[in-house]
Formats: structure tokens, sequence, C-alpha cells
């Protein structure tokens, strides 16, 4: 990629966008450009599938410093793998390469829940002269599937895409529906061994601008929802196919869950069965429940 024509193509958005007529929305000046965006969701089966991303964001100006600052959350169904990760100044020189060690990883949530299974990695580069740019790539393992990830190539408002390319590989006999918001092009699609590709691509997006009370930036912004006929997570498989098939999945999570083990009822009718008055029985079985019950958050 050649990082020169990126950065002039990013300042040319940042004087002209907003200029050029009606658009649909209305576009604004950018404070970031995503140079490229290249995203691929490989399904290898209803439990297990790759999502490897790589893009180049051209920061311009300190507003917008956020949109190179990296952040995934992960847990125990997925997993996140660094491969590269670089800075680059105006002039397209290399001023840092971001090793492994440079990305924190904590609880999504610290400080708030006495137990949080979700964590985060994220990188907050510290640049000082724009524009920069930052270059990521990286790879999400699934190893459990209820839903997939929507692809969003417009990080936000007030940002600008140069080209942004999404592959969606899906095993030949594999079920899948997808819808796309805010777009007029139709995938790409060819077959390879026993699997079948979905290619989008786009070219030129301008930034739409944020204004007061504006909706929420995926009602506006293009973006493909992806959705399995099949599914399994944590062991257990379902269907998405019908609202009917999702809601019997759920049914048989709740399966019995309600019921109170014999064991229990045992306890509960020993520990107020002495007992006449209805009000102190129901302390004593409010503090039994408390002190077997521990809530968080």
């Amino acid at each position: 990629m050649n990082r020169h024509i990126c950065l002039a193509w990013a300042w040319i958005v940042l004087n002209v966008a907003g200029v050029s007529g009606q658009e649909k929305h209305q576009t604004g000046a950018a404070v970031a450009v995503i140079d490229s965006l290249q995203e691929t969701f490989e399904i290898h089966s209803p439990s297990r599938a790759k999502r490897t991303i790589q893009y180049d964001v051209t920061i311009l100006s300190k507003a917008g410093d956020q949109y190179g600052i990296f952040t995934e959350v992960y847990d125990k169904f997925r997993s996140v793998h660094i491969r590269e990760a670089e800075i680059y100044d105006a002039k397209g020189k290399k001023i840092k390469s971001i090793s492994r060690n440079d990305f924190m990883d904590q609880s999504l949530v610290p400080g708030y829940s006495l137990y949080e299974e979700n964590r985060i990695k994220y990188y907050m580069p510290r640049v000082n002269a724009y524009p920069y740019t930052v270059h990521y790539e990286y790879e999400i393992k699934y190893s459990g599937l209820l839903s997939y990830p929507a692809w969003r190539p417009q990080f936000n408002y007030n940002i600008a895409v140069g080209k942004a390319r999404y592959e969606l590989i899906v095993p030949e006999d594999m079920g899948i529906h997808y819808q796309a918001g805010n777009l007029n092009t139709v995938p790409g699609i060819r077959k390879e061994y026993r699997r079948k590709v979905y290619i989008w691509n786009l070219y030129g997006l301008e930034p739409i601008k944020k204004e007061a009370f504006s909706p929420p930036f995926i009602d506006v912004s293009p973006h493909i929802r992806v959705a399995p006929d099949n599914f399994k997570i944590g062991g257990y498989k379902g269907r998405l196919d019908s609202w009917e098939a999702f809601g019997q999945w759920n049914a048989r999570l709740l399966a019995g869950r309600s019921e109170l083990p014999e064991s229990t009822a045992r306890q509960v009718v020993a520990l107020v069965d002495t007992i006449e008055d209805t009000g102190e029985k129901i302390r004593a079985i409010y503090d039994f429940a408390r002190s077997k019950t521990r809530y968080v958050s």
C-alpha cells in the first residue's frame, strides 16, 4: 500500500467533503479516514469460525484520535490474536512497531462486578503530530457461535472510507442469511471447494456529519448483518431459521431450572417445621436463601 497516496486522499476528503451537492445524508469534514479495510469471516462449522481484519486508519486531527485506538472484546468463546500493528507519520515513515506486549489486557468492567468473564484488549497510540496512520492486522477465533458479527466498514460519524472489502466464507451445505443496510451494491459470489464465498467491495465513502439528535450510526451507515441457520454454543445446538426454532432452543435451556431440588425442599421444610409465626417463617427462609445466594452487580 502506498501510504503517501492514502494520506493525500485523506487531505482531499478533509477539504472538499460536504460540498458536492445533495446526498442522502449530509456530509462533513472528516476527522479520520479508513484508507483501506479488509475483513474476512470464515465459518468452519456451527460452532467454529475465524475473523481476520486488517485496516489502515489515518488520523487527521485530535478529534479523530479515538479511531486510532485498538479495542476488541473477548471471552471463553472467542480469542484475539494480534498479527501486526504499526504507526506511520505524515510522510509515510514508520515511527513505531507496536508489539503484542504493548497491548493492554483487562476485565471489560473492572471494579464494577465481583466476577466478569468478558475481557478487552486495547492499545492507545501516543502521537501528537497530525496526520498519522495506524495499521492493525489481527484475527479472532470463535469456539462457540450464537450470532455472527456485523460488518461495519465506516466506524462512526465524521469518518471517510477509501476502500473496504468484506469476504464471507461458508461451507457449501450450511445455510446463512444476510441483510445489507444502506448499501446499493450486491455481493459477488463464487464457489470454491465445498465452500461459498460472498464478496462486497466499497469505495470512496464520504463522512456522515454528526449532528444533535443524530440516530444510532448503524441506522444511517453501510453495514451487513449475517445470521446462521444452525449454531452451537457451550455444547448447546440450536436453529435460527425461524423464531419458533429459536424459542424452542431457549425453552430447552430453561427446562427444569426453576424446579427446587428435593434435598433443598427438605431443608426448608425442616427449617420452618417448628416455627408457628408466619412472619418468622418468612424471615427464616429469607436468611437461608441469603446464605446460599451470591448477588453480583
